[in-house]
């Protein structure tokens, strides 16, 4: 659910290879699906850094065959 201006959009979406696909909107005005697709792009893009960096820390842990300590720090835009 995405909250815009009071109102209450509902989206579903699947991301797929770095490609969000919108399956439902609630609300159909171009002003509010706009602003909609750029919290998908935010959130597939969060998503694919955190995933990226999940799969850096499985990899080096099974090439160095220990487990290594990452401190998670906070994006910037």
């Amino acid at each position: 659910m995405y909250v815009i201006e009071d109102r209450l959009i509902m989206m579903e979406f699947v991301i797929v290879q770095k490609h969000a696909f919108i399956l439902f909107v609630s609300d159909s005005y171009r002003k509010e699906i706009q602003e909609a697709m750029m919290c998908i792009s935010l959130l597939s893009f969060l998503f694919f850094t955190k995933h990226t960096r999940t799969l850096c820390r499985e990899r080096d842990r099974v090439k160095r065959g220990s487990s290594q300590q990452f401190s998670d720090k906070p994006l910037r835009f």
